[in-house]
Order: C-alpha cells, then sequence, then structure tokens
C-alpha cells in the first residue's frame, strides 16, 4: 500500500453503506458531498454516529467498567502512551516524534510485536484513564494515536493475505473490533479530541474491517476473534446497511463452530492448549454478553457447550489449583476461569464446589479422568485435599499449537509442576522456540537421538473430532489409578511404528510411605536395535545422579531396570537446547533447569521410573527392585510396597 493513506474508503462510498431508512438525516451527507461540501457532509455524519452511542449500556454489559479507579498503575500505562512509549509482546520501544506502526524493535525482527502493536491495549489503557480521571490529555492523547494508526495502517487488498502485512492479520482485525475499539469507541466518540473527520475516518474503517474480516476467515481459535469482532460490528454500529447481515453471519457460525466443527464431545476446544480453549470461551462470551445487553437472543446449544468448555478446567485443575501449560497456553488459576461465568450456570454443583460454594457445591469427579476423545488424562490422589496430581497427554497432535509430545508426563504438587516441561516461548523462529515445541523440551523418549515427528504425516480430519483417541486408557483403584498409551507414529524420518513406544503411569495415592508415588513404565518395542533416550525436566534445585538415580530437594526419580547412561543437563544451549523452562512466552523468558537424561540401549526394552514427591528432609524410598511382574519398593521407615506392573 505504498504510499496511500488510509482508509481507502471514500466518503461517497461510506455514505453509500449507510442505512438511512433507520437514520433519515444521513440521508443528506451524499448530496452535500456531491456539491462539494465535504465538511458539512462529514458533520452531519458524525453527528447522526455519535448520538446512536449509549455508553451507559456498553459499560453495563458483564466485565466492562464505566467508571473504573484511577490507580497508580492505570496512570502509569497512559501517561507512558501520552510519552510515545510502547510495549509489545514484552519489549519496549519509545519514538522519538510520531508514532511509527510499522518499527520493530526486537533482535530478530519478530513479526507478532508489530501485530501485537496493533491490537490497540495502548489506546484502551488511555481509555480506562480518561474514564477514570475525566483527563482530555488522555482523549487527546488517543486521538493523536488512532488517527496516525487510520493513515499508516492501509487495509490491504482483500486478496492478499494478513500475514503479508504488519498490522492487518484477521486475528488482530477481530481483537481490535471484538475486545478493543469498542470501548475505545464509547469512550471516546463524544469527546471534542474526536474531530467530525476523525469519526469519519473511524467508521470508513470499522467498514473496513467488516469487509476483511468476511474475506479472510480462518480456522480454530482465529476463526472465533473473527467472529466476535463481526458480530460487534453488527451489534454497536446499526448505523450500516449491512450490520444485521454482519450480526447473523456471526451467529449461524459460532454455532456451527461450537456445535460441529471446534469442540469434541469430552468438552476440549481441538487446538488441546487450555489457554487458547479460554481464548475461545473469551471471545463467545464477548459476543454473547453484548449481544443480551442489547436485547439479542443466544442459542441455548451455545451456552450448552461453553458450560463442558467451563467443565474442562475442572477436570485439568492441578494440585496447585492451576491450569497445566501444554501447547502454548494455560497456567491460570481454574478457579477464576469458571468464575468468570458461572453466573450463566447458577445450577452448575460442581462450578460452585471450584468457586468455594460450600452450601451448594458438589464434586462427584473421578480422581483419574479420561478426555476420550482427545485422550489427555489427568490424574489426583484427592479432591479436596490434593497433595499431587498428574497430567499424561496419550492423545491427538491436535488442531493447532501442536508440540510433539505424546506420552508426556507432568506433576504438579500445590505450589508447581515439579516434573515439568519446557513450557511455551515467543512465535519467532529461536532455537528456544523449535526447543518449547519439540520432544526434547518434552519428558518422552528419543529414539537413537530421533524426536517425535508427528508433524510430518499431520493431516486434520474433521473425524478426529468425535473419534475416541488411540490407545489411551484409564484404569481406576482405591489405591492406585493407571493410565496408558501408545505413540507409533514417525520418529525423525523413520517409517511408522518401526519403534513403537508404550507408556504406562501408576499413581499410588496411598502408599505405605504416606506420600503419593508416580510409576512411569516405558516399554520401547523394535525388531532393531536402538539408543533410547528418556527426558525428564525438573523444576527443583539441588539436583545429583547417585548410582543411576536421580536426587533434589523436591523430587527423586529412581530407574528400575537398565539405567544406562544418566546425567543431568541443565541451561544447554548447544550442540542442542536442552534443560530450559519457559517462565512466560516472551522472548528471553528461559530459564535453567535440571533435566535427566536416561540412554540406554535394546530392542524391546524395559524400564520403570519411581517419581517421589518429598520435602527438604528426602525420598522415603530405600530400595527398589522387579521381582517378576511385581515392582517392590522397600522405604527407609521399614516398610515396603508391593505393585504390580501392567503395560
Amino acid at each position: 500500500m505504498e504510499n496511500k493513506i488510509g482508509p481507502l474508503l471514500t466518503d461517497s462510498e461510506l455514505y453509500t453503506a449507510l442505512d438511512t431508512d433507520r437514520y433519515p438525516a444521513l440521508k443528506e451527507c451524499a448530496p452535500a458531498f456531491e456539491n462539494g461540501e465535504i465538511s458539512r457532509a462529514r458533520h452531519i455524519f458524525a453527528s447522526v454516529a455519535r448520538e446512536i452511542f449509549d455508553t451507559d449500556k456498553f459499560f453495563s454489559i458483564p466485565g466492562k467498567t464505566g467508571k473504573p479507579e484511577f490507580t497508580a498503575g492505570v496512570k502509569e500505562k497512559a501517561e507512558r502512551a501520552l510519552r510515545h512509549e510502547m510495549v509489545s509482546c514484552g519489549t519496549p520501544l519509545k519514538y522519538e516524534g510520531k508514532v511509527d506502526w510499522f518499527a520493530n524493535p526486537t533482535y530478530n525482527q519478530y513479526k507478532e510485536w508489530t501485530w501485537q502493536l496493533s491490537r490497540h491495549d495502548e489506546l484502551v489503557g488511555l481509555a480506562v484513564a480518561y474514564r477514570a480521571s475525566g483527563d482530555e490529555r488522555y482523549a487527546e492523547g488517543c486521538a493523536e494515536l488512532l488517527d496516525s494508526w487510520l493513515k499508516q495502517a492501509v487495509r490491504p487488498e482483500l486478496t492478499e493475505s494478513g500475514y503479508a502485512t504488519l498490522c492487518w492479520r484477521s486475528i488482530e482485525c477481530g481483537i481490535r473490533m471484538g475486545l478493543m475499539w469498542p470501548e475505545i469507541i464509547h469512550t471516546f466518540i463524544k469527546s471534542d479530541a474526536f474531530s467530525d473527520d476523525l469519526v469519519v475516518d473511524i467508521f470508513k474503517s470499522l467498514y473496513e474491517h467488516a469487509q476483511s474480516i468476511l474475506h479472510r476467515f480462518t480456522v480454530a481459535n482465529w476463526h472465533i476473534h473473527e467472529l466476535d469482532g463481526l458480530g460487534q460490528l453488527g451489534l454497536l454500529y446499526p448505523i450500516f446497511k449491512d450490520s444485521k447481515d454482519w450480526y447473523q453471519t456471526a451467529v449461524d457460525r459460532f454455532y456451527k463452530e461450537l456445535t460441529e466443527q471446534q469442540v469434541h464431545p469430552d468438552g476440549f476446544h481441538y487446538e488441546l492448549s487450555p489457554g487458547y480453549h479460554g481464548v475461545v470461551i473469551h471471545h463467545v462470551m464477548s459476543f454473547v454478553n453484548t449481544a443480551e445487553v442489547y436485547g439479542k437472543k443466544v442459542s441455548p446449544e451455545l451456552y450448552a457447550v461453553i458450560e463442558n468448555m467451563l467443565t474442562v478446567y475442572v477436570k485439568l485443575m492441578q494440585a496447585n489449583g492451576r491450569i497445566p501449560n501444554i501447547n502454548d497456553g494455560g497456567g491460570d488459576k481454574a478457579d477464576a476461569m469458571v468464575r468468570r461465568y458461572i453466573r450463566y450456570f447458577p445450577e452448575n454443583k460442581l462450578f460452585k464446589w471450584v468457586t468455594g460454594d460450600k452450601s451448594g457445591g458438589e464434586n462427584k469427579l473421578d480422581t483419574a479422568i479420561l478426555f476420550e476423545n482427545c485422550g489427555i488424562i489427568t490424574m489426583r490422589d484427592d479432591w479436596e485435599t490434593p497433595k499431587l496430581s498428574i497430567l499424561f497427554d496419550a492423545g491427538l497432535f491436535g488442531r493447532g499449537h501442536q508440540h510433539e509430545d505424546k506420552l508426556n508426563l507432568l506433576i504438579c504438587n500445590t505450589e508447581k509442576q515439579l516434573l515439568c516441561e519446557a513450557n511455551t516461548y515467543a512465535y519467532d523462529t529461536s532455537d528456544c522456540r523449535r526447543y518449547c515445541i519439540s520432544s526434547r523440551g518434552h519428558n518422552v523418549v528419543l529414539v537413537d537421538g530421533l524426536e517425535q515427528n508427528r508433524r510430518k504425516t499431520y493431516s486434520w480430519q474433521q473425524k478426529n473430532l468425535t473419534e475416541k483417541a488411540f490407545g489411551a486408557e484409564v484404569i481406576r483403584g482405591v489405591k492406585t489409578d493407571a493410565a496408558k498409551g501408545i505413540y507409533n507414529e514417525m520418529f525423525g524420518e523413520s517409517a511408522a511404528g518401526e519403534t513403537v513406544h508404550k507408556r504406562t503411569v501408576i499413581f499410588v495415592k496411598k502408599p505405605e510411605c504416606g506420600e503419593p508415588l508416580v510409576i512411569a513404565v516405558d516399554r520401547m518395542e523394535s525388531d532393531n536395535n536402538h539408543e533410547y533416550t528418556a527426558i525428564w525436566h525438573f523444576d527443583t534445585q539441588n539436583a545429583k545422579v547417585s548410582n543411576g538415580d536421580f536426587v533434589s530437594d523436591e523430587i527423586s526419580a529412581f530407574i528400575c531396570g537398565d539405567k544406562g547412561e544418566c546425567e543431568i543437563v541443565c541451561g544447554q544451549r548447544t550442540p542442542v537446547f536442552q534443560g530450559f523452562i519457559c517462565r512466560s512466552g516472551l522472548q528471553g523468558a528461559e530459564e535453567p533447569i535440571p533435566t535427566l537424561l536416561h540412554k540406554y540401549v535394546g530392542k524391546n526394552t524395559f524400564t520403570v521410573t519411581v517419581f517421589s514427591v518429598h520435602g527438604k528432609e528426602g525420598s522415603p524410598i530405600d530400595a527398589i527392585k522387579i521381582d517378576g511382574s511385581i515392582l517392590v519398593i522397600r522405604y527407609k521407615n521399614g516398610t515396603s510396597e508391593n505393585i504390580e506392573i501392567e503395560y
């Protein structure tokens, strides 16, 4: 769009797009413009446009705040924006003079920086500060920034991919229209800082956003972003003739996506990312909340899907109350996610239980849960006072945000994940990003140094949504629960099935030593000899290997069978990334953690790793051995445990 200034929509095209039957005064815009009375035409339009906004109604939408508190944080964010100090993806940039919306301060020109800057969170910060303080500087600052964006961020041709632009991906269009601009416009539209010319350009851009979304529908959570934006355009700006069509298109597509296309019957969104699972819920409910306040009825089936999706968070909840961070997202508190929308499900006893309603709440969930369509398995020793929880991924590759991590095992106590993974990293092309999505960043087994390679032959099939996950199984008991999974796909470029990994996870909920134990039984099946490398990531301190066993301050791992070669890798960058955890999704957020590499050689091999979680007193385990199909665990207190090993 070189040498062009936005918006591209002309005044004449804007006036043609208006619903003059509903707003008769707008009929004067086109004749005035044709007579050369450009300012008069714009004033007529802006006057009518300002009158359609009911700010009290808008800020009565659940989650909106009409009069926020003017805290130090609110003020600082707004003042920073006035100084043209912008932050995107955790990286700041201080502009000298006007803001260049296409500048990129990241060391590797991380594309998300400009894309996410154009989501306009900084402008929302100005809107919050304005409503809190009434300071017109914030209105003037927002007008300046928004005007500069409108002129610089020219809408691309509708045939051009949003990826080829710096600020017009469809996801940004959906976020701006669904979450950001409605608050900005309802805050400032009647301020003197928002001139007639700016109001005209805003509405031109609204129309351009609608056209862009309609011509660039994508899939997965991106499509939900798009539909929220399109639906809000239809609800909040009835000044356009096409508004009703935008709203109805969003309604129809929301229904189809949620009931037929994107959500497994077990409730999990098909990307299998707890974070993006929540994004889908939030955007659907953003639209639903607005629709209800503006007098629209929403299909009961949509509410049923959202209720099922919220239930997933309770089932995923770890012993520390948080949602596991897998497949690029998670970490939030489960009760907070439910609490946000519990008002829509007042009779749900499980939701009452997780949000602390002791009188009406009830939890009848099993301690071992299989999401039978996606294949994710969770286990815990107890629901009321848990000491330990497990996540075992025995299922699908997912529709997006995939990690090469089938059979990954995570163990969490009441504070954190002790047996963890690398988590997620910024969506760049760095070694750390590749590590986080690779098998090396998870607790799986490599074959001859080769990682899982499901991506090589991956193709999402719609039948994956409703079929049961292959090989995923749960066996429930009073004292122990167990889970099984199979990986029979490619390692590196090798033929699928040449080596098969079978993992059984046994959770001893109430052992003789008093603290729950987790046992991983790994069977590697092949007709040929291979070197196997079992990888175990630990978020702990003072780790060391003694006689092939891993010991640390908070968790220990005892290997029974071929101990081969065991070493701890921590913070290694070459020859390959290994031994890191990412505390956030921002660039530079990686931290070294001790990672046990257990290497051994064979054809059909059988190893057992027993994890014990403990405090500074150390592991309660004295020794372990296998006697036939029985695992014998001897404790330091003189007691012992016999557990039948199944695999």
